[in-house]
């Protein structure tokens, strides 16, 4: 595949939601694109900021902030997983640790998920997902 056509699915991929750097290198990967050719369209792409780990974290950070869904260590592991460099994440995710984000997302869970659980099972439930607390009695 040549570089204009490599160019253009990457674009195409990139063009549906945004993605990481790993996710398109992938993607061309897939699509058996010589290694030459996947470093020249990465470097096409970041140079037009197409492609952008770290507006990617900081985006992905933030939705997860507003939605209360999941741990701190869920978010970095969804990160991780998404080819994101360990210190963009570390960078952005800290300001969830002084946010009190944890307290927030079990209290959502407290009313909702939770509410007709015992406090044993809640307990397992949130430790299996990754949050650091000292027994939801600190939430009660």
């Amino acid at each position: 595949m040549e570089f204009e056509e490599a160019k253009f699915k990457a674009i195409k991929f990139i063009g549906i939601s945004k993605k990481t750097e790993h996710e398109v290198i992938i993607k061309l990967n897939k699509l058996l694109v010589s290694e030459k050719i996947v470093i020249n369209v990465i470097k096409y792409c970041k140079d037009l900021s197409y492609i952008n780990d770290n507006e990617y974290c900081k985006s992905f950070v933030k939705q997860n902030e507003r939605t209360l869904k999941y741990s701190i260590k869920q978010i970095k592991q969804k990160l991780i997983f998404k080819g994101i460099d360990i210190l963009v994440i570390d960078i952005n995710i800290n300001k969830l640790y002084n946010n009190n984000y944890e307290a927030n997302v079990i209290a959502k869970l407290m009313k909702s998920k939770f509410i007709n659980m015992n406090v044993i099972d809640i307990n397992r439930k949130l430790y299996n997902s990754g949050f650091v607390f000292n027994g939801i009695e600190e939430f009660e």
